[in-house]
């Protein structure tokens, strides 16, 4: 999947890059959770609207 929402309930989908995910979460919580590994990102599904890991946003850990 390439694509993710900010939001369950809003029709958008966003394709996934660094500048979008920032853009609409802010990379803060809830979107973002700071573990022992390091941050998390997540997301809402398009699709089913639940909840999801952006593994894309890995890449993002140097941004803040």
């Amino acid at each position: 999947m390439d694509v993710f929402k900010a939001w369950p309930g809003r029709a958008e989908s966003i394709v996934i890059s660094q500048e979008s995910y920032m853009r609409c979460t802010g990379g803060v919580a809830p979107w973002r959770r700071d573990g022992d590994k390091g941050p998390s990102y997540y997301a809402v599904c398009p699709l089913c609207g639940n909840p999801i890991q952006i593994d894309k946003a890995v890449s993002m850990q140097g941004e803040q």
